[in-house]
């Protein structure tokens, strides 16, 4: 019995000190650690915990107290913790029933904390979790990946690129901004002839000789073109090269900076300068800088000719030395420059220059004030030579002044001119009133003549008409009886109708007088079928001349004072295109 005693006894005291080291390392191990029991809900799915062991470093991860979890649900020791969006009890309880062990990283909302996690189940409804406090691990990355992201902007807006060379590998790896410089998309292959080959065609070379000096220990610091398609862009690259102790290349870091705008604006301000020394030396004004002392610093070679001295002449002496004369007026106007701050333009001086002592001559200028750091450090003078300028206005003047004495020697002569064509003028008048009185008359008289012609015309007509006509008619008449009485004697009655027959043309050679005189139809009719009548007999007279009539007026239209000028005038012009011309055609037109 003794010896069963002391057999039973040995395994109960490494019982005891197996739970002792546990109980020591459970204590004691720097992770948390938490043994549970999944909640299982009414359809078998996990919607709850409860803590039935915690360590030390539990309470000191979690903050949460040993006495106030355990035996507790998850529920009552975090509230909401079943809102997370972590999903602990959704993770723990696939754990718990597939038997499967996870490793992860989650955030917990409610304890504000990032957790390292490993979960495992000793079989269900129970699991385990060791996890550890990563959340400055997590706050130090987010830092680096926000120092990461703001170093990748600065490269972005600096232009500037980096890259690392692996000469073992042969393998170059470029950062964004690098890709970006070079065109070159991410993940295509890069190593040093890559590299190379992005460079211009004229700097190749140049860049690989430097880059194989910097291998031998020189500095690796310049500035080069690359192609970028068919676009060209300078880039400045800087590299640190490492050396193993034998002096081999174990491989370098190096930044790439676009300095393409720099060398724009560099080529922009080189050509400005370029035009602006071109500007100052053949420009017809003269150009000096002045510092405030009025010590010529620079000036170019017509201000030089206007003073008469070499432009080294200038160079370190002031305005009083070279041009003493002048020396007044300069002070007065830089003195105002630097009490208002403000140009002046276009101010006149007049003085002597070593050119030509004794003689005064005159100069245009404009003073600007030079600034540095907002303060006015000298003067920019800009000179124009208007000595002949004020000759001529002088001489104009003169010219002027003479003029105007002659113009009032002319003035009075033409004065007088005008006064005698002014009683020219008067008399021309009075004249022309008397000649339009006198015109008036005329017409008067015309119109009293035609008037009376055709009345006389129409008076002669109806004599004719009234007595020759009709005794001519008479006489005829007697002639064919008498004809017809004789009928036996033969000889009398061919007499007879002989007479008569010449009576008769007498008697239609009257009534055309008649008709010259005054045609009836006129009187009777009108106007417009008076011209219609004489058209018709014009035709018949003139048969090779055809008669084309336009009419657009009405007959009442006409006065009847001018119907029979109308007439008289419209006879006489077509008569005389029958008599003395060889028209075939005859246009009338009345409107």
């Amino acid at each position: 019995m003794a010896a069963d005693a002391v057999e039973r006894k040995v395994p109960e005291q490494a019982l005891r000190e197996s739970e002792s080291k546990y109980r020591f390392l459970f204590e004691n191990m720097p992770d948390g650690f938490a043994y549970h029991k999944v909640v299982f809900g009414e359809q078998g799915k996990p919607v709850d915990y409860i803590y039935l062991e915690v360590n030390d470093a539990f309470e000191k991860m979690t903050g949460l107290k040993k006495e106030n979890v355990v035996g507790r649900k998850v529920t009552q020791v975090i509230p909401g913790i079943e809102h997370d969006k972590a999903g602990w009890i959704e993770i723990y309880g696939r754990v718990t029933l597939t038997g499967e062990p996870v490793r992860f990283e989650n955030y917990s909302e409610t304890l504000k904390r990032w957790f390292a996690v490993t979960a495992y189940s000793p079989g269900s409804p129970y699991f385990a979790t060791v996890f550890e406090d990563v959340t400055e691990r997590k706050q130090t990355e987010e830092s680096l990946q926000q120092v990461r992201v703001d170093l990748e902007r600065a490269q972005e807006v600096g232009r500037i690129g980096w890259w690392r060379l692996d000469t073992q590998r042969n393998v170059l790896t470029w950062s964004d901004e690098n890709h970006r410089i070079f065109g070159i998309p991410k993940g295509s292959p890069l190593n040093y002839e890559t590299f190379l080959q992005t460079v211009h065609p004229d700097d190749r070379q140049d860049v690989d000789s430097k880059w194989n000096a910097a291998q031998r220990g020189e500095p690796y610091d310049i500035e080069h073109r690359i192609m970028v398609g068919a676009q060209v862009r300078w880039v400045r690259e800087k590299a640190y090269l490492e050396f193993d102790a034998t002096g081999n290349l174990r491989g370098g870091f190096g930044i790439t900076q676009d300095i393409s705008d720099r060398k724009h604006a560099e080529a922009a301000l080189a050509r400005a300068v370029t035009q602006l020394e071109t500007l100052l030396v053949t420009a017809p004004v003269g150009f000096c800088h002045l510092d405030r002392d009025l010590r010529f610093l620079m000036i170019n070679d017509r201000l030089a000719e206007i003073n008469g001295l070499p432009v080294a002449a200038h160079l370190g002496k002031t305005v009083g030395e070279v041009l003493p004369s002048l020396l007044p007026a300069v002070q007065e106007v830089t003195a105002r420059i630097l009490a208002t701050g403000e140009a002046v333009v276009g101010q006149e001086f007049s003085g002597e220059t070593p050119l030509q002592p004794g003689v005064t001559r005159h100069w245009s200028e404009s003073w600007y004030p030079v600034r540095e750091g907002g303060h006015v450090t000298g003067f920019g003078v800009v000179v124009e030579e208007i000595t002949d300028r004020k000759r001529a206005e002088e001489a104009l003047r003169n010219a002027h002044a003479e003029l105007e004495e002659r113009v009032q020697e002319r003035t009075s002569e033409l004065s007088e001119v005008i006064r005698r064509l002014r009683a020219e003028n008067v008399l021309r008048e009075r004249l022309e009133k008397t000649l339009r009185e006198s015109e008036t008359q005329v017409r008067f008289f015309a119109s009293q003549c035609l008037t009376a012609q055709e009345t006389e015309r129409k008076r002669v007509a109806g004599e004719l008409h009234d007595s020759i006509a009709a005794s001519i008619a008479a006489v005829r008449l007697r002639i064919e009886r008498m004809a017809q009485a004789n009928q036996r004697d033969l000889g009398s009655t061919d007499s007879l109708q002989e007479i008569a027959s010449t009576v008769a043309e007498i008697n239609v050679e009257v009534r055309r007088i008649m008709t010259d005189l005054r045609p009836s139809v006129l009187d009777d009719l009108g106007i417009l079928p008076a011209l219609n009548w004489f058209c018709r007999e014009y035709q018949k007279t003139y048969s090779h001349i055809s008669v084309e009539k336009q009419v657009g007026i009405e007959e009442r239209d006409v006065p009847d004072s001018i119907k029979t000028p109308i007439f008289r005038i419209s006879q006489e012009a077509m008569n005389n295109v029958a008599k003395h011309s060889r028209a075939s055609l005859v246009h009338l037109s009345l409107q």
